[in-house]
């Protein structure tokens, strides 16, 4: 059997109907259904606050007691046997698909005290909607107990679970739960408590995919009070048309004028991905990149004056990102572009990247391959052969413009975007401001797709 247990500060009465909803719609009884009234951190009396904030936040404090208190409540249950499933949630998760085949998943795995069924791994971007691996995330270093379950032995710091959103416990484990949290005297976060035990001390499983998600609807209220987070799946370039648009205008110039001077191209990196995945830019990516053979810098820079009739031309004095980037190009009406407090370049731009090619033998192909040698350090043995395609638009239906990708595109993709036709990750990069986004998202594309366009 499973019971859930809700922590919910009582203001809150919103987020706890939404929890009811998710939970009825999965089929969990009432009488399953168990609210732990939250404790707000930033609300506790300063003289009993002090107490426990030599180490932890307010905010950390009361996450710590809010948990504790869901423990207390599983451990006082008489009701129970030892077959019981105990779920403690916070109020800002959502169920995936994968919740009804839980209990069946845990009943299969062997003996556990505490299993994550939702979590943010550490090193990861925050994964908000997350219920997939990141591609860094190295599941080779851990012991894979059955299809759906590793071990967590909390001995490998990049690859341990995190976060208390969504945790399952035995009965036996919630009381040996209890114990290290009563032990650790408020020293550690509640996450880490668990985290930093010993399989002696805890037994400690985890769900890959996981079951349970943070998604962007909420973020903590019990740590930071009351926010919605934006969606990071929003189509940034309809917030401003013609940036894209004068985006696709040099594209096209670029196919206009680069082959007929002996110049091959092919869309790049994220564009490469966008128009492998979307036909256009990658809707919530506000970037746009090309790649050049390094061989052709010289007839590139020939061509400058010519394509300076139709755009700004930025040349680095010293390439950058493993000197790879060597031009941003940007349109030359400057009321159609946004300074970048600090460069020399506006907003929108394309960036122009170079390769290298060397002619190495390969036993899967019969002609020269090629090695790139970039920001991603990346080594990918591929034909140079470009093809034409179309591009499409995010805010201009119908418009098509021309322009070219590497007929080994995939080959590209797969080394550099493992997973890239089930994972989308929302931008790293804010190019508008040229600084990274605090918020990165992982999720499913399918999880996303009533945003996007999702090309199969």
């Amino acid at each position: 059997m499973l019971k859930v247990y809700i922590i919910n500060l009582d203001k809150d009465v919103d987020r706890y109907n939404h929890m009811l909803t998710q939970l009825v719609l999965y089929g969990i009884p009432d009488k399953n259904i168990h609210r732990i009234g939250a404790i707000y951190g930033k609300e506790m009396a300063p003289t009993m606050l002090k107490s426990f904030t030599k180490h932890l936040t307010p905010p950390q404090v009361g996450c710590f007691l809010s948990h504790m208190k869901a423990l207390q409540e599983i451990t006082n249950d008489t009701n129970d046997n030892d077959k019981d499933f105990h779920l403690v949630l916070e109020d800002d998760v959502t169920l995936t698909d994968w919740f009804p085949k839980m209990t069946q998943i845990l009943a299969e795995a062997p003996v556990f005290d505490m299993c994550w069924v939702g979590n943010c791994r550490a090193k990861w971007p925050r994964n908000a909607c997350s219920i997939i691996p990141h591609p860094s995330y190295d599941y080779g270093s851990l012991r894979r107990l059955t299809e759906y379950i590793y071990e967590v032995d909390g001995q490998s710091y990049d690859n341990y679970p995190m976060g208390g959103y969504g945790l399952v416990f035995s009965k036996q484990g919630a009381y040996k739960a209890l114990a290290v949290a009563r032990e650790d005297q408020f020293h550690n976060p509640i996450d880490v408590v668990y985290v930093k035990t010993t399989p002696e001390q805890l037994k400690k499983i985890m769900t890959v995919p996981s079951i349970i998600t943070h998604c962007y609807h909420f973020d903590s209220n019990i740590a930071k009070g009351a926010k919605v987070m934006t969606n990071p799946f929003e189509n940034v370039w309809k917030k401003n048309p013609r940036d894209e648009l004068n985006c696709l205008e040099m594209l096209q110039t670029l196919e206009d004028h680069l082959p007929r001077n002996g110049i091959r191209y092919s869309l790049a990196y994220g564009t490469l991905l966008g128009y492998a995945r979307h036909r256009t830019f990658i809707p919530y990516d506000d970037d746009v990149d090309i790649i050049i053979n390094r061989l052709h810098l010289s007839l590139f820079n020939t061509l400058i004056p010519t394509l300076q009739q139709y755009m700004n031309v930025y040349t680095f004095p010293n390439p950058i990102l493993r000197g790879s980037l060597y031009y941003k190009l940007y349109p030359k009406n400057p009321a159609e572009t946004t300074p970048i407090a600090g460069y020399p370049y506006p907003y929108p731009f394309i960036d122009v990247f170079v390769y290298d090619t060397f002619k190495t033998p390969h036993v899967l192909y019969r002609n020269p391959c090629q090695t790139f040698i970039n920001m991603y350090g990346k080594e990918v043995c591929m034909t140079e052969e470009t093809m034409l395609v179309e591009l499409g638009s995010n805010v201009a239906p119908g418009l098509r413009i021309r322009s070219r990708v590497f007929r080994d595109m995939r080959v590209i993709l797969d080394a550099f975007y493992p997973n890239w036709q089930t994972t989308c990750i929302s931008s790293e990069w804010n190019h508008r401001l040229e600084q990274p986004n605090n918020d990165v998202v992982t999720a499913l594309c399918s999880q996303v797709i009533n945003k996007i366009e999702l090309n199969k």
